[in-house]
């Protein structure tokens, strides 16, 4: 995990709740968290997973 996240220019930028269902269900690796925020790296089987969240999470998703 990087101590310093925020020197790549390719990540997604995430809170704690769609991290940990990143992290555990889908398996995704974590590239490091900052405070708050977690990061990932943005990837094309990223971007399609974002887009098959379950509903609970988008809306979690558009409120933080």
């Amino acid at each position: 995990m990087l101590t310093n996240p925020e020197i790549i220019s390719n990540k997604f930028k995430c809170n704690k709740m769609l991290a940990n269902y990143l992290a555990y269900e889908l398996h995704f690796p974590i590239l490091g968290i900052k405070g708050r925020n977690y990061y990932f790296a943005n990837t094309p089987l990223l971007k399609e997973c974002l887009q098959k969240l379950p509903l609970w999470l988008r809306v979690v998703k558009i409120f933080t």
